[in-house]
């Protein structure tokens, strides 16, 4: 677990073209072995799609956006199951809706770097959930947490299968409705994860970390408030590309 208490550590990409109307970016991947550090993301604006990679180390520290599509503006957070790569499947892009249902996508990658993006169904009734965050991904199912407006702590279960479905899970049943983004991330140690709450209202955040969610007697293990000030409208998680959570 990281320490709280210690600054965090920001690398400042300058202005990007757009990025005043950016309404979320979807789970982000990196690659271990690669000797340069870049990060992948999707996002939307308050009018379309767009893919986002930012590359950071010592030759080099640049970011570059695409779009992708136009009618995006109703979603207010996006999660990926993993990032689109040439000859391989396509990975699952989840949107929680302004609408209250939570909508799938396959995004594919083409010959080029070209990203496709079809749409895979949808299902309603999620009109309490306030963010939504990558917790687990397996070959069956891809597991989301978020948070409701009544204060509710909930996994959502989505089966891979080709007809969306959904299941909600209570984790815990209040006092988690204070957080507009949930942000995931391994702990390695072992099988514990981290989830981090960021409170616009007030720009702080706060740590946990947990054990596989099943349930209300789940573990999930508070240490306070993350030192400094948390003032941005929009975070994400960020994952190896290799190696996604298994949280639930």
């Amino acid at each position: 677990m990281s320490d709280t208490t210690s600054p965090r550590t920001v690398t400042d990409f300058g202005e990007v073209p757009g990025g005043s109307s950016v309404r979320s970016l979807a789970t982000g991947h990196f690659h271990a072995d690669f000797g340069f550090k870049i990060r992948y993301h999707l996002g939307n604006t308050s009018t379309s799609l767009f893919s986002l990679s930012a590359r950071d180390d010592q030759d080099s520290k640049e970011i570059t956006v695409t779009s992708m599509g136009r009618g995006w503006g109703g979603f207010r957070r996006l999660v990926s199951s993993g990032e689109a790569v040439e000859s391989a499947s396509p990975v699952s892009l989840y949107g929680l809706h302004d609408n209250g249902s939570i909508y799938r996508y396959r995004v594919a990658a083409r010959e080029g770097g070209q990203r496709v993006v079809t749409g895979a169904g949808s299902v309603a009734g999620f009109s309490d959930l306030k963010t939504i965050a990558l917790i687990g991904v397996t070959s069956s199912y891809h597991a989301l947490l978020a948070n409701t407006t009544s204060g509710q702590l909930v996994v959502i279960k989505i089966p891979t299968s080709s007809t969306m479905t959904a299941t909600r899970t209570v984790i815990r049943t209040r006092t988690w409705q204070g957080f507009e983004h949930l942000a995931v991330a391994d702990c390695n140690e072992g099988s514990t994860n981290v989830l981090v709450g960021i409170d616009h209202d007030t720009s702080s955040a706060y740590a946990y970390s947990m054990a596989f969610l099943k349930n209300t007697t789940s573990s999930i293990l508070g240490h306070g408030q993350v030192a400094g000030s948390w003032p941005w409208l929009v975070f994400t998680s960020l994952h190896e590309a290799e190696n996604p959570p298994q949280g639930a």
